[in-house]
């Protein structure tokens, strides 16, 4: 009777058998840490959006009113009734096919507000943003109805976010114009906030476009 001898694995082709195990084992787990990571990364810099978003929305919804009033007044002569003004204290101007354009990190403008139709300014018809250490700063019923500075030691500022979620690093006006009879009227304006959460290396980037319709005049 004839024996069979079983043959085996010889310790060469296991420890190779091993090594292309790890290979395939360490690949598979490399892109699982990586699809996590990206999992994880993009819920924070949804998170972050989710941050900056409501200051974006406040800053569109309040610059889209600017230069608005119910008489359509356009008295420079007296700072009182004179709701189509935007200051933009320390913009760059630059002129591209004939329009100037200003940029900026600071704006303070007017409007009427519903409620107040009386053809007079008061104080809080006269709103503005800045940024300023990390935070954003809005312009809230300031004493000096003619304001053109952006002073964050004025207690009139006062901050929409909080240092410790999110830091601002970017706030940027740019402000298409037209010039009419000498003087330049905003009827486009693009703004951009960047931020990043407290700790993190990473940071997200808002933009938007508005278009003033009641054109608000630039100085």
């Amino acid at each position: 009777m004839l024996m069979t001898k079983q043959k085996g694995m010889s310790l060469i082709e296991l420890l190779v058998s091993m090594a292309l195990g790890l290979l395939l084992l360490g690949a598979a787990s490399s892109m699982a840490l990586s699809s996590l990571f990206a999992n994880r990364d993009g819920l924070r810099n949804m998170a972050l959006e989710q941050e900056i978003q409501p200051i974006m929305s406040l800053m569109v919804r309040e610059l889209r009113r600017s230069g608005y009033s119910q008489f359509a007044t356009d008295d420079t002569t007296t700072p009182a009734k004179y709701f189509r003004k935007i200051n933009m204290p320390g913009a760059a101007v630059t002129t591209v096919s004939g329009k100037k354009i200003y940029t900026g990190e600071c704006i303070i403008f007017r409007y009427e507000r519903p409620g107040s139709i009386n053809n007079t300014l008061t104080s809080n018809e006269v709103s503005g943003f800045m940024l300023n250490n990390g935070q954003v700063l809005m312009l809230n019923s300031p004493t000096n109805l003619s304001i053109n500075t952006c002073d964050a030691s004025d207690s009139a500022w006062v901050p929409m976010n909080s240092i410790e979620r999110i830091n601002v690093t970017e706030l940027k006006f740019i402000a298409t114009t037209e010039t009419v009879a000498g003087a330049d009227l905003i009827n486009q304006l693009n703004i951009s906030i960047t931020g990043s959460a407290k700790g993190a290396e990473f940071s997200s980037t808002l933009s938007e476009s508005i278009q003033l319709r009641n054109l608000p005049r630039v100085y």
